[in-house]
């Protein structure tokens, strides 16, 4: 058996390996570049990680006043977000008709409770229709 080769021999991809040898460079004299790569972990990586970490800070408090102080799930907030709010209009509308569809067929009546029932509803202003509690929208709903 020969000798196993170390991680950082092994990090040397096969397109790295044909471009070293057409430069005439075989792989045995390529050396790790610790100074370089310490200097990119502090001057690169340390500041963007850091700003991460306080996005996510600033995104997670966002969620827990939707959860807590607004009252809505959080997980259909998300979905919501990431299915209706941030996709085109059609995946949108495809999205809330399958879903619509799916409730139907699983003869599931979205619950209301007790707070739903008292909380007076805004008016759904201007170029709208509510019939059976449905209201519809004269205008496109997405801009």
């Amino acid at each position: 058996m020969g000798r196993r080769k170390s991680v950082v021999e092994n990090a040397m991809t096969e397109t790295e390996k044909a471009d070293k040898a057409k430069a005439g460079v075989s792989s045995d004299q390529i050396q790790p570049d610790f100074a370089r790569a310490l200097r990119v972990l502090k001057s690169d990586i340390d500041p963007a990680i850091e700003g991460m970490a306080e996005t996510r800070g600033d995104v997670s408090a966002a969620w827990k006043i939707i959860s807590d102080e607004c009252h809505v799930n959080k997980a259909a907030a998300r979905f919501f977000r990431v299915q209706v709010l941030n996709a085109s209009e059609e995946k949108s509308w495809d999205v809330l008709r399958s879903l619509a569809g799916l409730l139907k067929a699983a003869n599931i009546d979205p619950p209301s409770d007790l707070v739903d029932r008292i909380t007076p509803v805004a008016s759904p202003g201007p170029g709208t229709t509510t019939v059976d509690g449905v209201t519809t929208h004269a205008e496109p709903m997405f801009h």
